[in-house]
């Protein structure tokens, strides 16, 4: 159930009033359709490559490895989407366009995710990344990307977590894409529970329903040019204040 409490304060700020909305809870509804690939690719838009390779719902995978065999499983419910390569020299993509709510006090893309690399290290052949686009396909942030020298795998499914509100109120992308460009040296990739956590802003009790009597979203006429609060408000006569 979406928490509902909500917090003001009053601030003063060279000598004037100021109303500040502390966030709400965070909102519940899911702006990613199925994040958690329960309803295998429902929501979301794949391209694989016509040599061998293709996106797969999986519970788990098994990635062999010199020091044992590395077992990655699915986060949140009981499926995980996973790239499974084919001979190799091929690339890949998986994308969701998402709306995101203009009035956010904060927004955040988290997703769970591992990695393997056979190959000696990353290039522009061999690579995963996820980033923010536009919906005419610009990319004006990456979010993450393996560059050379980064690591050629992560042990476990590991969480990334980023700050979009940059973003808020823009129709967004959400796009994935690599290649596993060398034959037989392949990149494996995986993902599960994809999710857009929205901290809303709040006002006082009512505001939301035009209840704004003895408050002010901002300083009173001429007031920022007095350099001054009200009348006997030091003093505590704060009526019609709160």
């Amino acid at each position: 159930m979406k928490n509902t409490n909500k917090i003001i304060k009053v601030l003063l700020f060279w000598g004037a009033a100021i109303l500040i909305f502390v966030p709400n809870a965070s909102a519940t509804d899911p702006l990613i359709i199925n994040g958690s690939f329960e309803d295998g690719y429902d929501g979301w838009t794949n391209s694989e490559s016509s040599i061998g390779g293709l996106w797969d719902i999986v519970n788990s995978v098994t990635v062999t490895h010199s020091e044992g065999d590395l077992i990655f499983s699915a986060t949140d419910g009981d499926l995980m989407s996973y790239y499974k390569p084919g001979r190799g020299g091929e690339c890949f993509s998986m994308q969701q366009d998402i709306a995101l709510p203009e009035s956010a006090a904060s927004l955040s893309l988290s997703w769970d995710m591992f990695y393997y690399n056979k190959a000696l290290d990353f290039s522009d052949l061999q690579y995963l990344s996820v980033s923010i686009q536009d919906l005419g396909g610009y990319t004006p942030e990456t979010l993450f990307k393996t560059l050379p020298g980064a690591d050629l795998y992560t042990p476990t499914m590991q969480t990334y977590t980023h700050n979009i509100i940059d973003y808020a109120g823009s129709n967004v992308r959400i796009f994935i894409d690599g290649c596993s460009g060398y034959t037989r040296e392949y990149l494996y990739v995986g993902f599960d529970n994809f999710k857009v956590e929205v901290v809303e802003a709040a006002g006082p009790p009512g505001w939301d329903q035009g209840k704004k009597k003895g408050w002010t979203d901002s300083m009173p006429p001429g007031l920022e040019n007095k350099d001054k609060t009200p009348p006997g408000f030091e003093k505590g006569k704060k009526s019609g204040w709160k």
